[in-house]
């Protein structure tokens, strides 16, 4: 009997059946997604991993890991998790994936770190790392004793030939195939299409500012910039580097906003999308908002309550790259104020009869009175030449 396939029904005969991630696969010889796929529900056993290299045993430990949503920082391990169509990374924390775990989980975190141990621990991201014998044993053809066993910072076996099919190299061949694709892209002499580039631009800048961070692919998010934002803010933010890159969404909340934005094509289901397509900056950038996100609220944003506005986000914050043009017309003066989202604005100012922020975005839920003096959100008043509340309001309230 195959390890890891050991679920045998009543009245099955010699037929084994498995359930793993909603498919039903029949023989061991079958496909299965999961290395172990019961580790939620039943504990495993020396006759489970009887004869197993370290390499299956680390993978099946960081498999449970995964099944929570753990990103990883070892490359190896996003490399083989972002192959997996069932892996969903959003957790940064692996104190906060720990807390998910149940009984079974557990035990058989620990059982496995002992059982990979014993066969002498499997060193991660060395050079030229494959997971080769771990898609041999997904797809039913491992045949134990043939494979190569990496321990220790060492390597044992026969030599691997230079065209192994091995997950990293296929994804180094796509990768150097797209860099000579473009190559030759770039090297192509180009029209002379001035006025539609010049158009293409302006639709260009005007798709961005849709965008809470139109640049989140491209640079590191500072946490002074996360920290303006609200805890519905972040939540959106954090989709919207998922959403960049087409995957639909199962809350109704989120699938409304982005459908409402021009850049949005939504073309992968949510069960098929792989974390493998976001870049560095896109996978730190995911953290820094996860994090930022939980501290805001334990569990984060709740989505889909009664009542959600997707506006309240457009209207609250902006930090594309938006065009401006100048204007004559400001006050001169800082103040502060509070916004419709709760956060405070320390650099206000009066420009065209709008209060704006140092961006020269309008910032929502303030309003100038008859007088010249500013209301925000919480029923403050503002006197902009003084820079500060005037007595008959406080801050305090």
């Amino acid at each position: 009997m195959r390890k890891g396939l050991k679920k045998v029904l009543p009245g099955s005969g010699a037929a084994l059946l498995i359930l793993t991630g909603g498919l039903l696969a029949g023989a061991a010889e079958k496909e299965q997604e999961y290395i172990f796929p019961d580790t939620d529900k039943e504990l495993l056993t020396e006759e489970d991993v009887k004869d197993l290299p370290a390499q299956l045993l680390a993978y099946g430990r960081y498999e449970i890991l995964a099944k929570h949503g753990e990103l990883f920082e070892s490359e190896e391990l996003k490399d083989y998790f972002g192959t997996q169509k069932w892996y969903f990374g959003f957790l940064a924390d692996e104190k906060e994936v720990e807390g998910l775990l149940n009984d079974y989980e557990k035990e058989n975190l620990a059982f496995l770190k002992k059982q990979e141990k014993a066969e002498g621990e499997y060193e991660l991201d060395q050079k030229d790392f494959d997971y080769e014998l771990v898609e041999k044993w997904l797809a039913g053809t491992y045949v134990p004793g043939e494979e190569e066993i990496r321990t220790g910072g060492q390597e044992a076996g026969t030599e691997k030939k230079e065209e192994e099919s091995s997950g990293k190299k296929k994804a180094d061949a796509k990768k150097n195939s797209g860099k000579e694709t473009e190559k030759a892209e770039t090297e192509a002499p180009a029209p002379e299409v001035k006025e539609t580039k010049a158009a293409e631009t302006e639709a260009a800048e005007d798709t961005r500012s849709e965008y809470i961070f139109a640049d989140a692919d491209t640079r590191y998010l500072t946490q002074e910039e996360v920290d303006k934002l609200s805890l519905q803010a972040v939540c959106y933010a954090k989709n919207e580097i998922y959403a960049r890159h087409g995957r639909k969404f199962l809350s109704t909340e989120l699938q409304e906003y982005f459908n409402d934005k021009s850049w949005y094509q939504g073309t992968v289901e949510a069960e098929k999308f792989s974390p493998s397509v976001f870049n560095k900056y896109e996978s730190d950038n995911i953290q820094i908002l996860v994090k930022a996100e939980e501290k805001l609220r334990s569990g984060g944003y709740l989505l889909d309550q009664p009542g959600y506005d997707i506006h309240k986000v457009d209207t609250a914050c902006k930090h594309s790259v938006v065009k401006k043009e100048k204007t004559d017309e400001s006050s001169g003066h800082t103040f502060i104020v509070i916004d419709s989202d709760n956060i405070m604005h320390d650099d206000a100012r009066i420009v065209d009869g709008k209060v704006v922020d140092a961006k020269g975005q309008e910032i929502p839920g303030c309003s100038i009175r008859e007088d010249g003096k500013v209301v925000d959100f919480f029923g403050n008043i503002v006197d902009p030449k003084e820079g500060q509340p005037v007595s008959e309001e406080s801050f305090s309230k």
